[in-house]
């Protein structure tokens, strides 16, 4: 068989010790996070709940991108939710995510039998929808004997309830980052308004253009405003240098986890360190908040200058597998980490506009 090549098989189906518990049907129920609470309310009973399966982000997907959500919940011992996104595409194909623009996808407390099975009921959704292939992001615990499709580094933070205690656990790079940022007058607003979104967006253009990547569409963070930060469910820490934004970043948070998933800064500003203390303050707001964990996102491989930032900040590393399955030849697949390659030289030449014309144009067609 090819590398890179594997069929589904994350349990013998010859051996009579798995084999009736693999094919015991799951009791399991859909719902549409788009209308009403219902999925919020059924989310809330599961193992595995995380922002990114909450209906605040499934509004964004769909608002932005025409993404159809087919969220259900598994009840078994522990019930499980397990929401997917059915992706289209004149240039990629239908394929089904979960989640799409989603750094990893919760599993906690779901048995490799129930995930198997699970997994196993996506094939009448293949079939209905016409899926190339659908991908899941995370479950390394489930599928460890078959190569992941991609891998990426991921990082966690687990908070202090007291800011000297959390302080003090930065390496010293991060803490010396943060005093210089004071020291050069940076201030940081946590705020949830317009103009703040349209600050950060302003910065994160020349910020995807410095790394050579288009930014996203401008309605995916007024989507992100109107769903997530209005009702509380996020908020972006905004720096400023004598009035001037020098720094922004998006953070996100359900329950007693948050997630720091966007950020930007003003190139001409960058002696400030402003987006340390952004960060910093980020942290502060959550321990007021009382929540527990801080996810600091993926980070590609081949990103060791971001790698290392993250880990500066005392947290705890570990891998992403995003597991890739064709529908047609019924084996999982490698997929190419896209964070780089030859589109990052001509993204970086680009002038800003064109850039802003081809995130509008690109994201959807790319989850």
């Amino acid at each position: 068989m090819p590398p890179g090549v594997e069929t589904l098989v994350p349990f013998d189906r010859n051996d009579a010790a798995n084999r009736p518990a693999a094919s015991l049907p799951l009791p399991s129920e859909s719902y549409d996070p788009l209308h009403g609470t219902s999925w919020d309310i059924a989310l809330a009973t599961c193992s595995n709940r995380s922002f990114f399966y909450t209906s605040a982000w499934a509004r964004v997907l769909h608002a932005t991108y025409g993404y159809r959500p087919q969220y259900r919940v598994y009840r078994g011992e522990r019930p499980f939710a397990f929401p997917w996104m059915d992706v289209r595409s004149i240039l990629t194909g239908a394929r089904g995510i979960c989640l799409p623009f989603t750094d990893e996808c919760a599993s906690d407390g779901i048995s490799a039998q129930a995930f198997h099975t699970a997994c196993e009921s996506l094939e009448n959704a293949a079939q209905t929808c016409r899926w190339r292939y659908w991908e899941y992001r995370g479950g390394s615990e489930f599928l460890g004997k078959i190569s992941a499709s991609t891998v990426f580094h991921g990082h966690r933070l687990r908070l202090e309830q007291n800011d000297d205690a959390m302080f003090a656990r930065f390496y010293g790079s991060a803490r010396t980052a943060v005093r210089k940022a004071e020291t050069a007058g940076a201030t940081v607003e946590i705020r949830r308004d317009r103009t703040a979104v349209e600050a950060f967006y302003r910065m994160l253009c020349a910020t995807r253009k410095r790394h050579g990547t288009p930014p996203q569409p401008y309605a995916f963070f007024e989507s992100i405003r109107t769903h997530i930060l209005e009702p509380d469910n996020g908020f972006v820490a905004l720096a400023s240098v004598k009035g001037v934004p020098a720094g922004a970043a998006m953070f996100f948070h359900s329950g007693g986890e948050a997630i720091y998933k966007f950020a930007a800064s003003d190139p001409s500003l960058r002696a400030a360190q402003a987006n340390n203390l952004v960060l910093w303050r980020g942290i502060q707001h959550c321990i007021q908040r009382g929540i527990s964990t801080l996810e600091f996102g993926r980070t590609s491989l081949t990103n060791e200058g971001l790698r290392r930032f993250k880990l500066s900040w005392g947290a705890e590393e570990r891998r992403i597998s995003y597991f890739r399955y064709d529908c047609r030849t019924r084996q999982f697949q490698a997929a190419p980490d896209q964070s780089s390659g030859w589109q990052t030289p001509l993204f970086k030449r680009l002038p800003t506009f064109a850039g802003r014309l081809f995130g509008r144009f690109l994201y959807r067609h790319f989850a």
